[in-house]
């Protein structure tokens, strides 16, 4: 006989004494405890079902539930079966299922915490001649020399960056402070500022040159 064939035979010894015990169980019901037909037969059912499932497990398909679990299984679904044919209630299971190993190492392991970002490196937007420190040269602008850069630095100016910033009104009203009207924009201050504050050089300033203001 083959492996299949055997197993057929196994099922169906099993499925034969499970038959009998629901017999016996259905008979003692009746006889003993007093149960009426319809409720005997349906116990009598579930010892059935119960202890053919249990058989062809543990003796067909090599089952590696212990007989003292097989037997606390046998109890509850016996105390089961009798609660559903009395109208009682069902007693649950108290005892909580056994975590599995795997389960059990996941659960005591720390959940990782998310790295925080890196800092984005911050872009300085500060004009290269605004790095240095101490005033800029304002003598580097064509048409100031000594005496006008004296007198932009009395005013507060002291910067290719603050000369770049100016708009029609600064320019009038600088004008007036240094009694040059119109020089500021005959001599280009304002776009040769631009220039030298972001560290570039302009033909007057290359030449290194000053005038008198």
């Amino acid at each position: 006989m083959n492996k299949t064939s055997d197993k057929f035979f196994c099922t169906l010894v099993c499925l034969v004494v499970a038959s009998l015990a629901g017999f016996a169980a259905m008979a003692a019901l009746i006889m003993v405890g007093g149960w009426s037909v319809m409720q005997a037969l349906f116990a009598a059912a579930v010892v059935w079902a119960v202890l053919s499932a249990l058989l062809i497990t543990m003796i067909c398909n090599g089952s590696r539930e212990t007989p003292e679990e097989a037997r606390a299984r046998v109890e509850t679904e016996m105390a089961e079966a009798k609660a559903r044919a009395t109208g009682a209630s069902i007693p649950t299971a108290t005892k909580p299922a056994a975590a599995s190993p795997s389960q059990a190492v996941a659960a005591s392991e720390p959940t990782p915490e998310p790295a925080a970002p890196a800092p984005t490196p911050k872009v300085s937007e500060t004009p290269a001649s605004a790095a240095t420190s101490g005033p800029d040269d304002l003598k580097l602008l064509k048409g100031v020399g000594p005496k006008l850069e004296d007198k932009l630095h009395a005013n507060g100016v002291t910067s290719f960056a603050q000369i770049a910033g100016w708009g029609p009104a600064e320019i009038a009203d600088m004008d007036d402070k240094l009694s040059f009207k119109g020089r500021i924009d005959r001599d280009g201050w304002v776009e040769q500022a631009k220039i030298l504050a972001s560290g570039g050089e302009t033909e007057f300033s290359k030449r290194g040159e000053g005038k008198n203001g």
